[in-house]
């Protein structure tokens, strides 16, 4: 079931950047150079967010595999990845000056791009369990 969820996070960070790339334009040609720029941001930070939690997520997994469940050096890495990801957000917005609409727009991309994912991995093979493992389960 792991490899579902990792193909799942790989095709969310290429609909990420494709919507992330029709954003930029469309902003860039209805608000300017600044907005494109912001939303450039936004789209980076949010890539490099689902690139590092599909990271994280895979070694969490492979340990857990390889018979060792703690997994909580994982999990405070994350902790972590989140403190610094609000330190950039505010860097990026209250010291460099990025327009925060521009930012958020950008950012928030992934939101529909999980929607599209969701769509393409409705009849997906890996989803649907083998019968022996749902009799193992019970």
């Amino acid at each position: 079931m792991a490899g579902f969820e990792f193909k799942f996070i790989d095709g969310l960070i290429r609909k990420t950047l494709i919507l992330g790339f029709f954003l930029i334009v469309a902003l860039g040609l209805f608000s300017g150079y600044w907005m494109a720029l912001s939303t450039i941001a936004g789209v980076a930070t949010a890539w490099s967010n689902l690139t590092f939690v599909r990271w994280i997520s895979k070694k969490m997994v492979d340990r857990a595999k390889g018979g060792n469940p703690s997994l909580w050096p994982w999990s405070a890495l994350l902790l972590l990845k989140m403190v610094f990801l609000f330190g950039l957000v505010w860097y990026l917005i209250a010291r460099i000056g990025i327009d925060a609409l521009g930012f958020a727009a950008g950012f928030s991309v992934f939101l529909p791009a999980i929607g599209w994912q969701v769509w393409d991995s409705r009849n997906d093979e890996a989803l649907i369990p083998p019968d022996e493992d749902l009799e193992s389960d019970g």
